[in-house]
């Protein structure tokens, strides 16, 4: 899926996209939820994917 795919699901600018996949911003709890939903993706899974990643920073 492109930015411009999921920031149209979004109903967002692709740029909101292009932001948070850069780090320029986060996304909230809600935010998260639904980006994780249009992507067909499982939201604790996900966590549970990333949390290690964060450990390192």
């Amino acid at each position: 899926m492109t930015q411009q795919d999921l920031s149209a699901t979004l109903r967002r600018p692709q740029s909101y996209v292009s932001k948070y996949e850069r780090g320029e911003r986060r996304l909230d709890v809600l935010e998260f939820l639904e980006v994780a939903r249009q992507l067909n993706t499982d939201p604790y899974r996900l966590l549970q994917e990333i949390e290690p990643l964060l450990e390192n920073k």
